[in-house]
């Protein structure tokens, strides 16, 4: 997940190995949530989650709102992931899928889906 917010959280699933400067952060799940692996990042990447960690950090800097690790670890997340992923997991991956193939592209019906799911 990138430091510096856009409208939403910017977060992706990689899978491949990538060096990395200071402005991403890494989130690997421990074993028994690797199942989760699109739920969770249909979490993290909804409306919903940015809001909070907007509100909740008084993040409203226009020029460079930025998330820091402490919060990064402290946003909510749902604790019946099982449903969560169940509802997020097809979605999620149809969005990767179609930004895989095509690095600049809007998703705003799918990402409409993940936020309705979330509300």
């Amino acid at each position: 997940m990138r430091q510096i917010l856009g409208e939403k959280l910017n977060c992706t699933l990689i899978e491949e190995k990538f060096i990395i400067d200071q402005s991403v952060f890494i989130a690997k799940p421990n074993k028994e949530n690797k199942k989760y692996f699109y739920g969770v990042q249909g979490l993290l990447g909804s409306k919903l989650i940015s809001t909070y960690f907007k509100y909740s950090s008084n993040e409203f800097d226009a020029l460079f709102p930025k998330i820091k690790i402490g919060e990064f670890k402290e946003l909510p997340i749902f604790k019946d992931l099982s449903s969560a992923n169940t509802l997020l997991e097809p979605i999620v991956k149809k969005i990767l899928l179609i930004k895989k193939e095509q690095s600049i592209c809007r998703n705003q019906k799918l990402e409409k889906e993940i936020d309705d799911i979330v509300k």
